[in-house]
């Protein structure tokens, strides 16, 4: 069963939650893409940390939007991969974070 777009979203047009699924995807792998850069030969740079800051609050942002998704199979996806893509921005904190509290002998 297929429930159309409540009113709120009437305003962003048929396809919004189409185009929402795909910059979703696009943050998500560019979240990983970070993860990945931060789990291997990591050198913490102001530039990677204010990269890796505006991709959280993107995550965060995208993750609002998408919990007022329609409850639809594309729905339980954009907010599956928002989910996904917020908690892997937090990580990518956490692991900055708890590389920049090393001692330095363990660096």
């Amino acid at each position: 069963m297929i429930r159309h777009l409540p009113s709120r979203f009437a305003r962003f047009g048929p396809g919004y939650p189409k185009r929402l699924y795909r910059q979703i995807k696009r943050a998500y792998r560019q979240t990983h893409e970070l993860n990945a850069a931060a789990a291997f030969e990591f050198t913490c740079t102001p530039g990677f940390l204010m990269q890796a800051v505006d991709n959280h609050r993107r995550a965060q942002d995208l993750l609002r939007r998408a919990t007022g998704m329609p409850r639809t199979k594309l729905g339980a996806r954009i907010r599956s991969v928002a989910l996904d893509n917020a908690d892997v921005a937090r990580e990518v904190l956490e692991v900055i974070a708890h590389t920049a509290n090393r001692a330095p002998e363990l660096n």
